[in-house]
C-alpha cells in the first residue's frame, strides 16, 4: 500500500515539475514577446500597473523566475524523499535534511511574495465603494482587502512549510530511535 501511494505521489510530483518548467518557459517567452504590454501580467495576484517603470517589470519578472526555479528545485527534493519512502528508507538523516530544506525554501518563497506584495499592493488598492463618502469605510474596506489577499497568498505556503518542518523533526527523532533500536541486542 505504501509503495502504491509513493508511486502516485512520485508521478504527481513529476507532472507538477513538468508543469512548472513549462510555465517558467512560457513566462520567459511571454515576457520577451510582449515587453511593452507587461502591465497585464500578475505576480502571485499582484497587478503591475501601466505607471510602473520597465525596470520594475524586469525586476518582478526576475523575481518570478527565481521563485519558480526555487519551487522546481523544492519539488525535485520532495520527489527524492518520496523515492526513498518507496524504497522504505523513511527514517534517514538525509530525508530529514531534505524536508527541512523544503520547509526553509517554502518560507523563503513566502517571504519573497510578502515583500513584493507589501511593495506593490498598497498602491494598487484605491478601490471605491459605491456610496461610500466616508474615509473610514474606504479605509476599512482596503484594510480588509489587504488582509484577505495577504492571507490567501501566504496561508497555502506557510502551512505546508510548517508541516514539512514538523515532519522533518519527526523523521530526525525517528532516525535516532531507529539507530538506538538497531544497536540494541
Amino acid at each position: 500500500m505504501m509503495k502504491q501511494i509513493s508511486n502516485i505521489l512520485h508521478i504527481m510530483l513529476l507532472v507538477f515539475q513538468i508543469l512548472i518548467f513549462f510555465l517558467t518557459i512560457g513566462e520567459i517567452i511571454h515576457f520577451a514577446e510582449k515587453f511593452d504590454k507587461i502591465h497585464n501580467d500578475y505576480f502571485f495576484g499582484i497587478h503591475l500597473s501601466e505607471s510602473d517603470t520597465p525596470l520594475t517589470h524586469i525586476i518582478v519578472f526576475c523575481i518570478t523566475i527565481l521563485v519558480m526555479s526555487l519551487l522546481f528545485y523544492l519539488l525535485n527534493l520532495f520527489r527524492k524523499v518520496i523515492l526513498d519512502f518507496r524504497k522504505e528508507f523513511v527514517f534517514t538523516e538525509k530525508n530529514g535534511k531534505q524536508l527541512r530544506k523544503i520547509a526553509f525554501g517554502l518560507i523563503i518563497i513566502g517571504l519573497t511574495i510578502l515583500t513584493v506584495f507589501l511593495i506593490f499592493f498598497p498602491y494598487k488598492t484605491n478601490y471605491e465603494i459605491s456610496n461610500a463618502n466616508d474615509y473610514t469605510i474606504r479605509w476599512v474596506y482596503n484594510l480588509g482587502l489587504f488582509v484577505g489577499k495577504l492571507t490567501s497568498l501566504l496561508f497555502p505556503i506557510f502551512i505546508p512549510a510548517f508541516f514539512f518542518m514538523l515532519i522533518s523533526k519527526l523523521i530526525k527523532e525517528g532516525n535516532i530511535i531507529k539507530t538506538e533500536n538497531d544497536l540494541t541486542i
